[in-house]
């Protein structure tokens, strides 16, 4: 059996950041309001608890399964990128409803962490959609001039 240390290390961002979206949804899917505070009024007006715990759970799983199925099928950076173009995603529209909810005079706490989380995801999009190009995971998708 090869040694997938390397390959883990590598993706280590990617695994962090699919396990803080399904951590999230696992925290919002507990008993008790835990969305109850003002700040997340327009998450609630939009969707109840359990829907966002399910979308950030799901998204979080599709990630992990990308990464674990990466690098055993050829066109798979494909899905790494778009499990972190959901994660960019997310993680925007979580902080512009939060700083959108929040109430006047205000500063939510997760302001601060949920644009480094997009960053992370932005860098992994890149780095995934630079991977599939590698792998000629676009095949025959590719334009060619002439």
């Amino acid at each position: 059996m090869p040694d997938r240390s390397p390959y883990i290390q590598a993706r280590m961002t990617e695994w962090l950041l699919a396990s803080l979206m399904i951590s999230w949804g696992i925290a919002v899917a507990l008993p008790g309001e835990t969305l109850g505070l003002s700040g997340f009024r327009l998450l609630v007006l939009i969707a109840p608890e359990p829907v966002w715990a399910a979308v950030s759970i799901a998204i979080g799983a599709m990630r992990m399964t990308a990464l674990w199925i990466n690098g055993r099928w050829r066109r798979s950076p494909l899905l790494r990128a778009g499990g972190a173009a959901w994660g960019l995603g997310w993680w925007l529209g979580l902080w512009w409803l939060l700083w959108a909810g929040a109430d006047p005079g205000t500063t939510p706490s997760a302001l601060a962490f949920y644009p480094v989380l997009a960053v992370f995801e932005a860098h992994s999009v890149v780095r995934g959609a630079g991977d599939s190009y590698r792998s000629g995971a676009l095949g025959r998708w590719r334009i060619t001039s002439g």
